[in-house]
């Protein structure tokens, strides 16, 4: 073995400043794999899923929005020191639906905690933290209001938030009340205004 190569083992085996950091996210990801294969035993057969999934993880296109809020409302939260959902984060435009919002919007002021959103991806694992029911809500809502995909990326812990929560709430009671109006056609019979309903009820004015 000449110098040269016995310098560059030399630096090979010796300590680097990033030890301490590769060791604790391998210490994170073990503890997430550990996770991933217990929770699929625990809970891979739930009858509550929307589909089939084969996967180790959860994904959008096994759980409607019912089934997730039911998942990560975990009656054991304080008791366990990691409190995860893991799912992945490839959720679809019409993931949530116009009746799903009338469920929603009942929720989006509840502080009930709940498990974090964990990807799979993700590294990093949210210890002793938790979201809100009212946060996961809030976050729905949103997504559907603005025709966005929900989006939770890595890891997330939604809070309830009470101003976007009112701001919701009265969105979805303009949208409650224009809707009701687009049953109904205004009708003049000369000495009186009829409101006629599309179901032919007749309400005069």
């Amino acid at each position: 073995m000449n110098a040269s190569t016995a310098a560059s083992l030399g630096r090979c085996l010796l300590p680097t400043a990033d030890t301490s950091s590769k060791s604790l996210m391998t210490n994170n990801l073990l503890i997430l794999l550990v996770f991933l294969l217990t929770y699929t035993l625990c809970y891979g057969q739930n009858d509550n899923v929307v589909h089939q999934d084969t996967t180790m993880w959860l994904t959008p296109k096994g759980v409607n929005v019912s089934t997730f809020l039911q998942k990560v409302n975990n009656a054991k939260h304080h008791e366990s020191e990691v409190n995860i959902l893991v799912m992945t984060n490839d959720f679809f435009d019409t993931w949530v639906k116009p009746s799903d919002i009338d469920k929603l919007i009942r929720l989006v002021k509840s502080k009930v905690k709940c498990d974090c959103f964990v990807s799979p991806l993700s590294s990093t694992i949210p210890f002793k933290d938790s979201a809100d029911l009212g946060g996961y809500a809030i976050a729905f809502i949103k997504a559907y209001k603005e025709k966005k995909k929900v989006n939770f990326g890595l890891y997330a812990c939604p809070k309830t938030n009470n101003k976007d929560a009112d701001e919701l709430i009265k969105w979805w009671t303009q949208q409650k009340y224009n809707g009701s109006r687009q049953h109904w056609v205004w009708h003049n019979t000369g000495d009186r205004i009829s409101r006629i309903n599309i179901c032919n009820s007749i309400e005069h004015l």
